[in-house]
């Protein structure tokens, strides 16, 4: 199956709406970048009008720009990286449209998209075939973690260090991610604004807020804010939670829990907890980390809390849990930001919140980043112009923070799909510290698994890690090698 292509075409109709949206279009001049993070000039803060006064005006004389990327995650779900070459109306849409248009202009190119099959394979398909042919087709390409950036990673990709003008230590870059993926020294994708969809990867706990007028409880609210919401207290507000409505004498799917389980709670939790699988070391180097008596002890505490019968870990279909939290079967349901849009018509008022700390000595809530959701930018081996690839990619990053980001975080996924304003505040918070998990991600010798049988059955971890602890070794050598490779 393949992708079609469309261009941004300026027009003096479009760019009166530019002007409004992204300041005075520019005169064409050459001016000198300026270097300041904060300001573009003394006293004037970075916003969306000025931010592109930071890099020069180079004229690339109405050069095509073609980008690869997909708008949808999967099937059923949309995650948009991309415009529909007009605009709809919709606030994302518009917002990266305007984003492409300013950019344009400023550096005289025709930005255009190849929009491939939701299926992350199809961009890496289609990518391989134009790196092995070296036609250049794409200039960069925007896909999820899990299969595009990975996929591309070895052979196929340009270490991000040869790309000029990118900037990770500016806030539309995800520094942290960046840097726990810069393996023995190598990026081939980066992780920032360009794509709407990474705020959408966070991994959070919804809960009901009906559920929660029912019981009488205070929202957590405040607890989180203050660095309080624990697995403990988590677990005092599921106490004795769990009936049996259709007494039939055993609890099952259609039966009331304190957190319903969504087939990876048991993981991701251990990550939200302050649990590693792989770190990299001083020298960039990953290091199994899931090995300790510290990881044990996170296992043993997330192993009692799923222990209890007001936590359900029975085996659902992917979309069943949600129906059932919907339903008013459970006051909690951990769930990836993204599915939120399936809540857009709920009847049942949700709140959301980070996931629980291990206790309240862990400094920050950590969110699991879902790389199937998280987005990353790759340029082709083959890229004939890094200087002006470069120079798009930061540009485009740059102002995406202050549009489209804007849009997505702000309006479209906060305002739409929550139900209170503090729970945009608690999915801010969440995003704020999203961990992309390399171990989670390549999952050799099927610890993820592992982990979550682990937490389900309240079961030593270490025992079974001690069974895979060479594959996962042979996986790290096996990715140095190919981060490595000349």
């Amino acid at each position: 199956m393949t992708g079609y292509k469309y261009t941004v075409i300026l027009s003096v109709l479009v760019l009166s709406v530019l002007l409004s949206a992204c300041g005075e279009a520019d005169t064409g001049e050459t001016a000198p970048a300026q270097t300041d993070t904060a300001e573009t000039s003394a006293g004037t803060e970075t916003d969306a009008s000025n931010v592109l006064d930071l890099y020069e005006s180079v004229d690339y004389g109405g050069r095509d720009v073609n980008i690869l990327t997909t708008n949808d995650a999967n099937a059923s779900l949309p995650l948009r990286s991309a415009h529909d070459n007009m605009l709809t109306g919709d606030i994302v849409n518009d917002a990266l449209y305007n984003r492409d248009l300013a950019v344009a202009q400023k550096f005289n190119v025709a930005i255009g998209y190849t929009i491939a099959p939701y299926d992350g394979a199809d961009i890496v398909n289609m990518a391989k075939r134009s790196i092995t042919a070296g036609d250049d087709a794409y200039d960069f390409i925007i896909g999820d973690i899990a299969n595009v950036c990975t996929g591309l990673a070895s052979g196929f990709a340009t270490d991000m260090s040869e790309v000029p003008y990118l900037d990770f230590d500016r806030p539309w870059w995800n520094s942290y991610i960046n840097a726990g993926t810069r393996i023995a020294g190598h990026n081939f994708y980066a992780v920032g604004d360009i794509t709407p969809r990474n705020m959408s990867s966070a991994y959070v706990m919804m809960f009901s807020l009906d559920l929660f007028d029912d019981y009488g409880y205070d929202y957590p609210y405040e607890a989180a804010r203050d660095g309080r919401w624990t697995l403990d207290m988590m677990s005092g507000l599921i106490k004795s939670t769990a009936r049996d409505l259709d007494g039939d004498g055993k609890m099952t799917l259609a039966d009331f829990y304190g957190m319903i389980s969504d087939g990876t709670a048991g993981w991701c939790m251990y990550i939200g907890s302050g649990g590693t699988f792989v770190e990299l070391d001083g020298e960039n180097l990953p290091q199994i980390t899931c090995n300790t008596e510290k990881a044990e002890s996170v296992v043993a505490k997330l192993g009692s809390f799923f222990e209890s019968e007001d936590v359900e870990k029975l085996n659902d279909s992917l979309y069943g849990p949600a129906e059932r939290f919907m339903n008013k079967q459970g006051l909690f349901l951990p769930q990836t930001a993204c599915n939120l849009s399936m809540f857009t018509d709920c009847e049942m008022d949700f709140g959301i919140l980070p996931m629980p700390k291990y206790d309240e000595a862990q400094s920050d809530y950590r969110t699991f980043a879902n790389f199937w959701c998280l987005g990353g930018v790759v340029v082709p081996a083959t890229a004939a112009d890094l200087e002006r690839t470069g120079m798009l990619i930061e540009a485009m990053t740059a102002l995406s923070h202050y549009t489209s980001t804007e849009a997505g975080y702000e309006i479209t996924l906060l305002v739409k799909q929550t139900r209170d304003e503090e729970s945009v505040e608690m999915l801010k918070l969440a995003s704020e510290n999203l961990v992309l998990e390399l171990g989670a991600l390549y999952n050799w010798g099927g610890i993820l698994a592992m982990m979550e049988t682990s937490v389900r059955q309240n079961t030593a971890f270490l025992p079974k890690f001690a069974k895979v602890e060479n594959q996962v070794a042979s996986g790290i050598e096996k990715l140095i090698e190919a981060y490595t490779a000349p």
